[in-house]
């Protein structure tokens, strides 16, 4: 671990700018005409262009300024993270954050990115009962119930006027839902690669198949961490994985609880706090996604780490 002082503050501070860029990326693709949108994006993106073109107009797909929906409602799902910090442990900008979270929320559903929905519902909800319990109770005090209850329901009534004037808002979503319930699949394809992998193990189970050879006889990674690790380095590689992961996680707890118990800067409080619900997000994701597998989630998984960690106990 770098001991570089007040390097986790610094890269809160990046995770917050550069995801509220993609947020209005994401405002920009969805309200803008499309003329406008490839004068911007055509000599930002470069040869990523196509990718980004065919998501957004051909398939409907509101991929921000990724080159793909889901990379898009990843960090978006940060931004989400970053907002719910900012709520309890920020300054009078309160409402602000929350009015962000909720525009959010509604670019993630353009996205119809199932997993990245659901999982920035459950992780915010899993640490601050676990963690943070006392001081949400606090900053909910300092809002009077009344405020609270009108504030959701406006934006209630803001979103149920919305998507009933806008029906293709949710439209991506549902029919996405109906092919895959139709096809008998609501993986999106995951429970071929998943047997495919469960195969792979059975034939190797001790050492595994190797490194990435999934990916080169589909051309797809499993799509679930675990299963490819066990599959590609078998039962020895993944005990090695898991321990490792399960004592990061172990250390991780305990830094959250000490630091929290005792730190009165509220700076590092949201610094740790953004860097584990980033590293419980990760973990979960990898059930579905590729965490230790692609570059983008393993980076910043990295980061949480260090986020997480800021001060040793």
């Amino acid at each position: 671990m770098l001991r570089i002082h007040n390097l986790a503050k610094v890269e809160y501070s990046i995770i917050k700018l550069c995801t509220f860029v993609h947020l209005c990326a994401s405002l920009a693709v969805y309200f803008l005409p499309q003329g406008i949108i490839d004068t911007i994006f055509l000599p930002l993106l470069g040869n990523n262009f196509t990718s980004n073109y065919s998501w957004r107009v051909i398939s409907s797909n509101n991929p921000g300024l990724t080159t793909q929906p889901g990379v898009n409602a990843f960090y978006l799902a940060l931004f989400v993270f970053v907002c719910i910090t900012e709520f309890f442990e920020g300054g009078k900008k309160k409402l602000l954050y929350i009015a962000l979270l909720f525009v959010s929320m509604l670019m993630i559903l353009t996205t119809a990115k199932r997993s990245a929905l659901i999982l920035t519902v459950i992780v915010p909800i899993l640490f601050y009962t676990k963690f943070l319990k006392g001081r949400t109770v606090q900053t909910m005090k300092k809002l009077s119930t009344t405020k609270i209850v009108c504030g959701f329901v406006f934006i209630a009534l803001c979103f149920i006027y919305y998507v009933s004037t806008h029906p293709e808002f949710l439209m991506n979503l549902m029919e996405k839902e109906e092919t895959l319930s139709s096809a008998r699949d609501i993986s999106n394809g995951r429970y071929d690669l998943w047997s495919i992998a469960y195969q792979g193990f059975l034939s190797s189970p001790l050492y595994g198949i190797g490194l990435k050879q999934i990916y080169n006889q589909t051309g797809y990674d499993v799509h679930n961490t675990y299963i490819q690790i066990i599959a590609e380095t078998g039962i020895m590689g993944f005990s090695v994985f898991a321990f490792s992961l399960a004592c990061l996680y172990k250390q991780s707890v305990y830094n959250v609880k000490k630091y929290i118990r005792t730190c009165t800067d509220s700076k590092d409080i949201k610094a740790i706090s953004l860097g584990f619900m980033i590293f419980l997000f990760l973990i979960i994701y990898g059930f579905v996604g590729n965490t230790f597998i692609d570059y983008l989630p393993f980076m910043l998984f990295s980061i949480s780490v260090f986020m997480i960690n800021l001060k040793r106990y």
